[in-house]
């Protein structure tokens, strides 16, 4: 049997300083009714990258998801328009970097999506416990969408190489 140690449960499996990095995004239309329909992303980054970021990202051919903050040791997920602040900033920050965002409505009965991203300050950790048949491969925080392709192909080569003859 081959172990993928994986996100925040990294935390509870072998390596305490795991900790989440909360963040939300908020989904509005992009169909052309209510602003232009907007098919380019647009990121903003900031000194201060706990609430300075900013992204406008076109999800399909209807949709914008905007974001931008970043809550370390956050665990709570029940956060919203209606009860937390940063959330209404973040959609503020993004009007007034983009104003045709401020006629923007939100999509759906579950407008915003609040996620922990799972993170250490080492960086990522990927590699195959010695002995075992363990691979871990955490700590991506915020990238990791970004760097799942490439550590998810590591992965697949680190489980070949553990299950060959020797």
């Amino acid at each position: 049997m081959i172990v993928n140690c994986t996100g925040l449960g990294a935390r509870e499996l072998v390596e305490e300083s795991v900790y989440p990095v909360r963040g939300a995004i908020l989904r509005v239309r992009n169909d052309g009714r209510a602003i232009p329909h907007i098919a380019q992303a647009h990121c903003v980054s900031a000194e201060d990258e706990s609430q300075g970021f900013i992204f406008v990202v076109p999800r399909g051919n209807d949709k914008l998801v905007l974001g931008g903050f970043a809550e370390p040791n956050q665990w709570n997920l029940d956060i919203g328009m209606d009860n937390y602040a940063p959330i209404r900033d973040t959609f503020r920050r993004c009007v007034e970097f983009m104003p045709i965002l401020g006629n923007a409505v939100l999509d759906g009965a579950e407008p915003v999506r609040v996620g922990l991203r799972p993170f250490r300050h080492q960086g990522v950790r990927l590699e195959h416990e010695a002995g075992t048949r363990v691979i871990h491969n955490y700590g991506h925080g915020g990238s990791g969408v970004t760097l799942s392709w490439g550590c998810a192909l590591e992965v697949v080569q680190r489980v070949r190489q553990a299950l060959a003859p020797s």
